[in-house]
Order: C-alpha cells, then sequence, then structure tokens
C-alpha cells in the first residue's frame, strides 16, 4: 500500500497531463474550427470569413481556456505539495524533538518527588534525627553514628532524648570528631566558611556534655545507664557529615557554603538496598578504626580534670 503522500503525488501528475491534453485538444479544436472554407481571393469580397465549424471553434477555446486554468491550478498544486512535504518534514522534526523532551521531563518529574523525599536541609537535621529515632521499634536496641567537625548541636539537641530512650532499651553512640590539631580541620573550617576558634570552642562544649567520662588512647567513652557514648578523633580529611539510626543513614558532602541554609542532607535506608547504605556505614566503619582519642593540647585547659584517664 502507498502512504498519502505517494498517492497525491500521483494524482497531481495525472491531474496535469489531463490538463495539457485538455489543452492541446483545444487548441487543434479551434485552429481547426476557426479556419476558412473559402479561397483567398474570394475572403477579400467577404465582409465576414466563412468559418469551418463555429461550432469546433467556439468549444476548441472553451477547451483551451479550460486547459489553461486547469494546467494552472495543476503547477499551483504541485508546487503547494513542495512545500507541505517540506513543513510536514520540519512538523515531523520538531515533534520527535518534542517527544524527546517530553520522555526527558517525565524522568525530571520522576526524580523531583523522590528527591524531595530523601532530600532536607541542615535546618531540619534535629527533626529528622528524632524521627529516625522514633522509628525503630519499641525497647530495641539502638545503634547511633555520627560524624561532624565538632557535633556540639548534635549533642545539645540530642543528648537529652538520648538519656531519655535509654531507659527504655539500650542506645550505643560513635561520635567521630575531627581532630583539630591537624592541618584537615583548618581546611575543612575553610571549606564551610567557619571560624576557626569558634569550631574548637564548640568541640569544647560538645565534649563538655560528656563530663566524667574515661579515656585511653583508643576512645573516651561515656555511660549513664542504658546510654553508652564512644568519642574518637579523625585526623584525615573528612570529606561528608554523617548520621546513622539503625538503618537509615542521613549524609551530605562537605562542600563550600556560607551556613546551614545552603546545605542539605540526603536520607538512604537499608530497605532500599544495601548499595547507598552499605556505602556511607562501610566508609564511618573505616574511620572508626583508623582513629583514636586523645585530649587535643590546644584544648586541655579548658577540659583539665573533666575526664578520667585509665
Amino acid at each position: 500500500m502507498h502512504d498519502a503522500k505517494t498517492i497525491r503525488q500521483r494524482t497531481t501528475a495525472i491531474y496535469i497531463l489531463i490538463s495539457f491534453l485538455v489543452f492541446f485538444i483545444g487548441t487543434a479544436m479551434a485552429i481547426w474550427g476557426g479556419g476558412s472554407v473559402t479561397s483567398p481571393d474570394d475572403i477579400k469580397h467577404l465582409a465576414t470569413p466563412i468559418q469551418n465549424s463555429p461550432t469546433a471553434f467556439s468549444v476548441g477555446t472553451s477547451l483551451l481556456a479550460a486547459g489553461l486554468v486547469s494546467l494552472g491550478f495543476a503547477l499551483i498544486r504541485k508546487y503547494d505539495d513542495h512545500d507541505s512535504a517540506k513543513l510536514h518534514e520540519s512538523i515531523d522534526s520538531h515533534e520527535e524533538r518534542l517527544r524527546s523532551f517530553n520522555q526527558t521531563l517525565q524522568r525530571v518529574r520522576s526524580v523531583i518527588p523522590d528527591a524531595a523525599q530523601r532530600c532536607f536541609f541542615d535546618s531540619e537535621l534535629s527533626d529528622s534525627f528524632v524521627s529516625a529515632i522514633n522509628t525503630c521499634a519499641p525497647r530495641k536496641e539502638i545503634s547511633v553514628d555520627v560524624v561532624g567537625l565538632k557535633l556540639h548541636r548534635f549533642l545539645r539537641d540530642q543528648f537529652e532524648l538520648l538519656k531519655k530512650e535509654s531507659k527504655n532499651r539500650p542506645i550505643n553512640v560513635r561520635m567521630l570528631l575531627q581532630d583539630p590539631e591537624h592541618n584537615a580541620f583548618e581546611a575543612l573550617c575553610q571549606l564551610e566558611s567557619r571560624d576557626l576558634e569558634g569550631t574548637k570552642n564548640d568541640i569544647v562544649s560538645s565534649l563538655l556534655y560528656l563530663e566524667g567520662a574515661t579515656y585511653n588512647a583508643e576512645k573516651l567513652i561515656y555511660t549513664d545507664e542504658n546510654l553508652k557514648i564512644e568519642v574518637k578523633f579523625y585526623e584525615k580529611f573528612q570529606p561528608i557529615a554523617f548520621f546513622r539510626v539503625n538503618k537509615t543513614v542521613m549524609v551530605r558532602p562537605r562542600i563550600r557554603s556560607t551556613g546551614i541554609g545552603t546545605r542539605f542532607y540526603e536520607t538512604y535506608t537499608e530497605d532500599e538496598g544495601h548499595s547507598y547504605f552499605g556505602l556511607f556505614h562501610d566508609h564511618f566503619d573505616t574511620c572508626w578504626k583508623s582513629s583514636s582519642f586523645e585530649i587535643p593540647s590546644t584544648l586541655s585547659i579548658k577540659l583539665s580534670n573533666k575526664f578520667k584517664k585509665y
């Protein structure tokens, strides 16, 4: 079967052919019908020459005119079809682009709701942590891992909650702070536009929440009934800030920023698959194993006699 374009091209060609045929028939009839039946000498004495066939002449001139008009319309139709073909090609091209754009837009639409559910700003971290605690099964042990530059806000917002929850179940917390005695600490402060001395003071404030804890060369340990908090210092550059509550992780990259309103976390759960959850969980375990605890010399005066070494 032929498509509509091919059929129209054929009918246009036939139309042009018929128009030429009508034109030539009309011309022949007009020439013959308008010819004189008398001799040239007789014509000089006649007011009106006698035609071979006035009827044929009349019909011939009509066919000739009709042929010319039809031929004109046929040629116009041919050029219109040519322009129409170009227009359809252009429309098809734009339609394909629109279809491709629509497919891309559909993918964007599918990503946006997922991102909205997965991401939250740093200012919402406290509420997200509480929500993760509340989703844990009642009376089931809670395991928490935290990576941060100073973690002062974490203890300020969550210390009492952890103590309260530990009355009903064991809670084990591992806190990994950035060691202020190494160059990576200063680099991270500059990266996130933090005041160097102010950040060190926040570390002191964080550790004072754990006053009375014991420590050795490996880690500091704070206990209160069923609550156990372990602290270590990490010396190398830490590319992420990280929180884990059982099977939920909340992580953000260390990027240049100027406040909590410009930093955001992403949430992943082990139920979604082990790929992302396992990636960050294993990263924490590796950093934890390579870390240790020693009271920074620059902070030792402020922390004097606050902890017991064993």
